[in-house]
């Protein structure tokens, strides 16, 4: 099924390429008109996992680009949480786009890996990707 989006999302960047550099000919009609305000983007997220054998994680990072075309895409991610003397690695594809005032999110839910006899639920949303509205609105740096 990956496969299949990451071949519809090639297309549709080809189209869009050519859209935007007026290749398209006549008897050319692509399937799928980007909307020209999203952009290929990702997000950035921070929270804590659910607390197991008396501490927690924090689960930060970014996601991939785009998977599929707006507004049905999602995003993979992957990472490593460290506390004290172990890790736990984290991976998975987020929820499709969740509207919001200037922008959108996605849900992140997940479950870090077993380590040390226990593991870690966690649930949240990616920050506000906004990027694609106003390129100048995105500044902000993960520590």
């Amino acid at each position: 099924m990956v496969l299949i989006l990451l071949i519809i999302h090639n297309i549709i960047l080809t189209n869009a390429k050519n859209i935007s550099e007026k290749k398209v000919t006549k008897e050319v009609k692509p399937y799928f008109i980007v909307k020209e305000t999203m952009k290929n983007h990702m997000h950035d997220f921070k929270f804590d996992a659910e607390v197991s054998s008396c501490h927690t994680h924090s689960v930060s990072g970014y996601t991939e680009l785009i998977i599929g075309v707006y507004p049905l895409h999602f995003h993979y991610y992957s990472g490593i949480s460290t506390f004290k003397s172990h890790t736990h690695h984290f991976s998975g594809y987020t929820g499709l786009p969740i509207k919001t005032e200037n922008g959108h999110v996605h849900k992140i839910s997940g479950l870090l890996e077993h380590k040390n006899y226990h593991s870690h639920k966690f649930s949240n949303y990616t920050y506000e990707e906004v990027s694609y509205n106003s390129p100048e609105l995105h500044q902000r740096v993960l520590i």
